[in-house]
């Protein structure tokens, strides 16, 4: 399966989101990479679907031009759409709170509306998406 899916963000920057799957048609895993205007890779990610719930495995914006304009969010909403659209109640993940990237990412999970939890000497993140806005489906 492959998906397109065009984007504008904060910047009014239109952009491509393109989505396949990583290893032919019955994988459960995908990749959505990001493009902008030039065709230039500026963003990726990478989760599983499997039959009840999303593992978000990697979120990166690629090119920094493009941080704090709305990408992550609209890549991540991209993924939780597939997910939902796919029958999965949840998305979870691991997550790294190290350094000052942890602490952008923490902030990031959190704006939208995902918990962070501790299991041993791992940190996870979770979301139920069972109320997610289905306007956007």
């Amino acid at each position: 399966m492959e998906k397109m899916t065009k984007v504008t963000l904060k910047n009014g920057k239109d952009v491509t989101i393109f989505t396949q799957n990583d290893e032919g048609e019955n994988s459960s895993y995908y990749t959505s990479e990001v493009f902008d205007e030039c065709n230039n890779k500026i963003g990726f990610l990478r989760f599983k679907l499997s039959s009840s719930n999303c593992y978000l495995i990697r979120i990166e914006i690629t090119d920094n031009n493009y941080a704090h304009v709305g990408l992550g969010s609209k890549m991540i909403e991209h993924m939780e759409d597939m997910a939902f659209k796919k029958r999965c109640f949840s998305v979870d993940g691991r997550f790294y709170p190290f350094g000052e990237l942890g602490k952008h990412a923490r902030n990031f999970y959190e704006k939208h509306n995902y918990s962070i939890y501790k299991d041993g000497y791992e940190t996870y993140i979770y979301k139920n998406l069972e109320n997610i806005n289905k306007k956007s489906l």
